[in-house]
């Protein structure tokens, strides 16, 4: 006798902590000052390289340092421009250290963007940016913020007043649109004559020891003043060209390797139309003769005392914790070789060419693809389209005309319906029918279970499936049961499933058996399925005081309630939740009738069924 119990339920207590925290409204964010003798680290693409690698919370102070609203301030002869930025609601409902989170950063990557990629703020300076978080916050919520940015030392030589600084920051850039000489006609020319602008303008600072005020340190004095500058100002002034007429510019801070020995130096990386980077550097080529050593250069090039670029052109190992520069190439722009790419529909390369000049002609191979089982493949064209010469590295692919191979999947719903017939292509995702419904009988009801065999996601082959259901019995009463003759064997051939509704003798839910299809192949006839509540006083008198007041079912099917295919059975129970019970609460046995032991069975509650 197998008995089954579904313990009685308990009531979950639920215990609420409050936790409350009191933290400071103010968080102060580190002080940042960057110098050297000659330089300061940047690094900029047009004007957006290096502001392209900022948070948004980081690119909304630029953009709002960007406005012009601040203040100057003075204290012992220092000048200083101050924001109070507003982000308002923003992240009001992040937590504190969340929004603490979001600002730690900015004077390390914002100040760089200021220095490097915003050479017309020529009165920032290289002394710090200071910046402090403040917020109003409920418990550890945050509610609103504000962020305030503070500029030291900067540059007063041409205004001390916002309005002045504001004024002398139209007639920059009045002045860099206004210089003339430069080639427009290719990138190349762009450069070059950018490069030999800038030496002619500008003058390197004649008497030793070089000061450390930034009046010769910024792209003002450099191309709107008397132009004696040191290599910030050469490098400042060249990005600001650069950036007029849309050339991809970076400035650079490292060192510089002399004759004389190794000193702070800051010069200029741009990006050609072959994508590749390459080094500029006017101040070095400023020479009573203008030289092109350091125009274009790669890692490779020779420059002065038999250096190369790699040797005399240190990028500094500070500056760039946060930030990220190009590498630049190995060859110079005049001397650098490119490889071309030709690949088949699949992906496979098809050829490689290697080593060619910029300007070299190009010469596209043939290209062919065999698949039956996609289809027939006629070449079309090349993607991207093959330009006359070389400019840059590139990889093209073939792109073919293709007759496709027609693949036919016929699903047979087995309700007596047409056959579902899907054409496709190879390696087309499926897209399966619609769920075929299968009409009740006197028998069973039907309930679609799965497609046999199962449908692969993509085509590769002419499939055909078959429709499996799951046979449903009409409801049978548990004490009388259900007898598996021949005639309802023989009705289950082809079930998926079966499943069992039982009944109480009163007509109320009692349990739902449901048979998988090793079970349905073995069955055998004669044998009957019961289900029914029982009370504890048919239970073993071993186990009945553990059993006190619990629901207790009987179940018997077959031999000795086993299936000699092997086949399983899920059983389903009804059980009604009253409004105290809990899941977690119920536990239910299995009364073992060797042992007379109550042993504890795992289960899922499903739609007032307890599933196991």
């Amino acid at each position: 006798m197998n008995n089954r119990k579904d313990a009685r339920i308990g009531s979950d207590t639920v215990k609420l902590l409050t936790l409350a925290a009191i933290l400071a409204a103010v968080l102060a964010v580190a002080y940042v000052s960057i110098d050297s003798d000659e330089t300061s680290a940047a690094t900029v693409d047009g004007t957006s390289y290096f502001y392209d690698q900022l948070t948004p919370t980081e690119k909304t102070i630029v953009d709002k340092i960007e406005e012009l609203d601040f203040t100057v301030t003075s204290e012992g002869g220092i000048y200083y421009a101050n924001y109070e930025i507003s982000f308002g609601e923003t992240y009001k409902g992040k937590t504190i250290s969340e929004v603490k989170a979001l600002f730690e950063n900015v004077p390390d990557k914002v100040l760089p963007v200021m220095l490097w990629e915003r050479p017309t703020y020529y009165w920032i300076t290289n002394s710090g940016m200071y910046g402090n978080l403040s917020y109003t916050y409920s418990g550890d919520v945050v509610q609103s913020c504000s962020y305030t940015v503070k500029f030291n030392n900067i540059l007063t030589k041409y205004g001390d007043t916002k309005e002045e600084i504001v004024a002398s920051m139209g007639a920059l850039t009045t002045k860099i649109g206004a210089i003339t000489g430069i080639d427009t006609t290719t990138t190349l020319t762009k450069v070059t004559t950018i490069h030999s602008k800038v030496c002619e303008l500008l003058s390197y600072y004649p008497s030793e020891p070089i000061p450390s005020t930034m009046d010769i340190r910024n792209t003002y004095t450099a191309l709107a003043d008397d132009g004696v500058v040191v290599c910030e100002g050469y490098s400042r002034a060249f990005k600001a060209l650069c950036d007029h007429y849309g050339v991809p510019c970076i400035i650079v801070t490292g060192s510089g390797v002399t004759s004389e020995g190794t000193e702070g130096h800051m010069w200029n990386q741009v990006q050609m139309d072959n994508e590749r980077w390459y080094l500029v550097d006017c101040t070095w080529d400023d020479q009573s003769t203008l030289a092109t050593n350091y125009l274009l250069a790669g890692t490779t090039t020779m420059g002065f005392n038999g250096k190369t670029i790699a040797q005399d052109h240190l990028v500094s190992e500070t500056g760039y914790e946060h930030l990220s520069i190009p590498s630049i190439s190995t060859k110079a722009y005049i001397d650098d070789r490119y490889t071309l790419t030709f690949k088949n529909y699949d992906g496979s390369v098809i050829e490689t060419q290697t080593d060619k000049a910029y300007g070299d002609s190009i010469s596209a191979p043939t290209a062919t693809y065999t698949n039956a089982l996609i289809g027939t493949f006629v070449f079309h064209h090349w993607d991207p389209a093959v330009p006359g010469t070389v400019t840059k590295d590139m990889t093209f692919t073939a792109v073919y005309e293709i007759t496709y191979e027609d693949y036919t999947f016929t699903f047979h719903p087995g309700n007596g319906e047409a056959d579902i017939v899907q054409t496709y292509h190879y390696n087309d995702t499926v897209t399966l029918p619609t769920n075929p419904t299968k009409a009740a009988d006197a028998t069973f009801t039907y309930k679609f279970s799965a497609w046999s065999p199962s449908v692969p996601e993509q085509v590769t082959k002419n499939q055909e499936f078959t429709a499996q259901y799951e046979f449903v019995s009409k409801p049978v009463q548990g004490s009388t049961g259900l007898e598996f003759d021949a005639a309802l064997i023989s009705s289950l051939a082809g079930a998926d499933k079966f499943t069992v509704n039982m009944n109480t003798d009163g007509g109320k839910p009692l349990a739902k058996i449901t048979f998988n299809k090793t079970a349905i192949d073995g069955f055998t006839a004669g044998e009957t399925l019961t289900v029914t509540a029982i009370d504890v006083s048919a239970v073993d008198e071993a186990v009945r005081d553990d059993l006190d007041q619990a629901k207790i079912f009987r179940i018997d099917f077959g031999a000795n309630n086993t299936f000699a295919s092997g086949g399983k059975a899920t059983v389903s129970l009804y059980y009604e939740k009253s409004a105290i019970d809990r899941i977690a609460g119920i536990t239910l046995y299995y009364v073992n009738d060797t042992t007379h032991e109550l042993e504890q069975l795992g289960y899922n509650y499903e739609g007032n069924y307890v599933v196991f």
